[in-house]
């Protein structure tokens, strides 16, 4: 006897899972994307990390100048950026922004890479450097793909220096206007700061005394002529 044909159960067979074809198709096209999408996110996303990176150490770097003109010195560790150190004398901070942007997250952690590395902190007594062991996460001395970055603050000490030896010249000269021939300054600076303040020409605070008493490399400003006109800084040493 020959019976009718389930069509609607054969259909069923026939479409229900996958050949093994169809599987090795899929996974051959699945394979086939990922080489060309992976290669492209990578070379998307190497290039934001370092220059995130760059960018983060070029903000730190800013912080410690303007921690330097605070203090006059340089910070200890990048810790001191964030919290007053008990050494800290005129300590205006904090000098980073409250958050920095890690690869993928935000974070409170301005220490590390945006791999997640801590930076290397070193120090001179007029100069630092930033060193992020960079994407293969290993420290390399400042070769292979570290990242350094240098400060030497030597032009901040410069500028400084000049600006104080202004304010002192500007305070001399009015002083002079007013009391020459009669009443010359003193060629001893520190008996020309005392006269200086004693006549309102320059804030007469221990501070200001302290200041402007010597250079940004710790040398004793001089004159070198009578009339007194101007002051000198032996620079650095």
């Amino acid at each position: 006897m020959i019976h009718p044909r389930k069509t609607g159960e054969a259909s069923k067979n026939k479409t229900s899972g996958f050949t093994l074809l169809e599987v090795v198709i899929s996974l051959t096209i699945f394979t086939l994307l990922v080489g060309v999408i992976v290669p492209v996110v990578d070379t998307y996303i190497r290039p934001k990390r370092n220059n995130q990176t760059r960018d983060e150490m070029k903000d730190l770097s800013a912080a410690i100048v303007r921690f330097y003109k605070d203090v006059d010195a340089i910070p200890e560790a990048l810790a001191d950026l964030e919290t007053k150190p008990d050494w800290a004398s005129g300590w205006a901070g904090p000098y980073l922004a409250t958050n920095f942007e890690e690869f993928g997250s935000v974070q409170n952690d301005f220490g590390s890479d945006e791999w997640l590395q801590p930076y290397t902190y070193e120090t001179t007594a007029d100069s630092f450097s930033l060193t992020s062991p960079g994407e293969n996460r290993i420290a390399e001395g400042g070769n292979g793909d570290d990242i350094v970055l240098s400060g030497y603050l030597g032009v901040v000490n410069r500028d400084v220096t000049r600006k104080e030896m202004r304010e002192i010249a500007i305070a001399i000269e009015n002083f002079n206007r007013i009391s020459l021939p009669g009443s010359p300054l003193s060629n001893s600076h520190p008996v020309l700061l005392g006269q200086l303040q004693d006549a309102g020409f320059l804030p007469s605070d221990t501070a200001t005394t302290t200041r402007l008493s010597k250079d940004q490399w710790g040398n004793s400003y001089f004159t070198a002529v009578v009339p007194t006109m101007e002051v000198f800084s032996l620079g650095r040493q």
